[in-house]
């Protein structure tokens, strides 16, 4: 049996490199979010901001604020 075709929307012309880092800061907001003391949604945005070629930034006052994600080239 075939798998049905990729969609030509949103997702389906989406840069893979962009839906990975999505993905895991995602995981990183809800582990942060849902487990008392963990790290992860803070240290995931630092490592962003740090990075010398972003992907994107994370727009937001506060690091347990939430904040939206904001690909690179996007207005």
């Amino acid at each position: 049996m075939r798998s049905p075709p990729v969609p030509r929307g949103h997702w389906g012309s989406v840069c893979p490199e962009r839906l990975a880092l999505l993905q895991q800061l995602t995981t990183a907001y809800l582990r942060s979010a849902l487990t008392s003391g963990d790290l992860a949604w803070p240290d995931a945005r630092a490592a962003l901001e740090s990075a010398p070629h972003s992907l994107g930034r994370i727009d937001g006052q506060q690091a347990d604020q939430s904040a939206c994600w904001v690909p690179t080239g996007s207005t």
